[in-house]
């Protein structure tokens, strides 16, 4: 069960569709709950009540969401997904709902097994509201397996939860990413690269200004701004009012082959993420996919970012909010070829050694000690 899937973008969705992409290939009988906000309703269901398709061999049940619905949406989705025929339960997003909780419920009622993903925000984003915090602490008491996405993460867990949980990283798909002949950079000009929702916490403002330390030393760079949201508003009128604008270009929301040009073809990738009261960066995907292009990044020492990319070794790190180290670590990129090619080579190295869904995908399988053909999955 989950309330992040495709077709919405994001990396959350990116992991599920790929985890199930393996599954089924894999041999697992796979039935996914794709709980849906008002939004995600009106685009994906139109006037219907709910929706059943097939994806990649995974049987994909789709149903609005809101709580007053939860105990008919409870036995609709229960009976639609086939629950009593399957042995493994995970709620991959949702934990912190009443309807995760009676999944993991169930599914302890059942004997069968029950696990939960927690990812960068959702101790920080629950913890102020017991409407939230409470259905949280259950679930995870509940499951008998508890996933985390970075050692960021981990640390954010109550002591008594530890023990259960596994770190799962992101990864990437090669033949997906190398799909196409990307083109060769520019070299009529430096671009630095941004890929990610536009919302404050990610840096954005400080990037801009870090940017304008940048132009200084590279009159011909230019920034690349990849991606959407709430932001996006207000970051327009800042770029409108910087004096280097005429520099900046906002692209909007990219994915497949057009999103890959832009790795390939940056000298730098940029994203500063900060940890707020609410929110912070579990990982960062983005930093995987820059990686798989050779391409070294420039991170915050926020959340997981430490751990998708490797300060000295796969790309350079910087406190948040220091907009002149940030600007500096850039510069240091774009001139030093030599340094910038090495950390490249070393991120790419990386990614495709220990980063793709492939082998993320067994690490989940593991995790609840599922062989090839030896157990059915509802991801719940």
């Amino acid at each position: 069960m989950t309330f992040d899937f495709y077709p919405s973008v994001g990396g959350i969705e990116t992991r599920t569709l790929y985890y199930a992409k393996e599954m089924v290939r894999k041999g697992k009988d796979l039935s996914i709950v794709h709980l849906l906000n008002p939004a995600d309703r009106a685009r994906l269901l139109g006037r219907k009540t709910k929706s059943e398709e097939t994806l990649n061999g995974a049987r994909v049940f789709r149903y609005p969401y809101t709580f007053q619905m939860t105990p008919l949406l409870l036995l609709a989705s229960l009976k639609d997904s086939h629950f009593r025929d399957k042995e493994v339960v995970h709620v991959f997003t949702g934990a912190n709902t009443i309807m995760g909780l009676a999944y993991l419920l169930l599914a302890r009622l059942t004997r069968k097994q029950a696990g939960v993903s927690v990812f960068g925000k959702d101790f920080l984003a629950s913890r102020p509201s017991r409407l939230f915090f409470v259905p949280l602490i259950l679930s995870l008491t509940l499951a008998s397996r508890v996933m985390v996405n970075s050692t960021s993460t981990l640390s954010q867990l109550p002591h008594r939860f530890r023990r259960k949980a596994t770190i799962l990283y992101p990864g990437v798909d090669p033949a997906t990413l190398g799909a196409e002949t990307m083109p060769e950079k520019d070299p009529a000009y430096r671009k630095v690269l941004f890929v990610g929702r536009l919302v404050r916490r990610k840096g954005l403002v400080e990037l801009l200004e870090a940017f304008e330390i940048v132009s200084r030393s590279f009159p011909d760079a230019r920034l690349i701004l990849v991606g959407d949201g709430p932001f996006r508003p207000e970051l327009e009128q800042l770029v409108s009012r910087s004096p280097v604008r005429h520099l900046v270009e906002m692209k909007g929301m990219l994915t497949g082959a057009p999103l890959f040009r832009e790795y390939a073809t940056c000298d730098v990738f940029v994203m500063p993420s900060k940890t707020t009261a609410t929110d912070t960066e579990g990982f960062g995907m983005v930093f995987l996919e820059a990686a798989f292009f050779a391409r070294p990044a420039v991170g915050t020492r926020s959340g997981g970012i430490p751990e998708a990319v490797v300060d000295g070794e796969t790309g350079l790190l910087v406190d948040q909010d220091d907009v002149e180290d940030l600007g500096s670590k850039i510069v240091t990129l774009l001139s030093d070829r030599n340094l910038a090619e090495r950390l490249g080579a070393n991120a790419r190295e990386r990614v495709l050694s220990s980063f793709t869904w492939e082998k993320a995908t067994e690490k989940f399988m593991d995790m609840y000690q599922t062989g090839p053909d030896r157990v059915s999955i509802t991801q719940a």
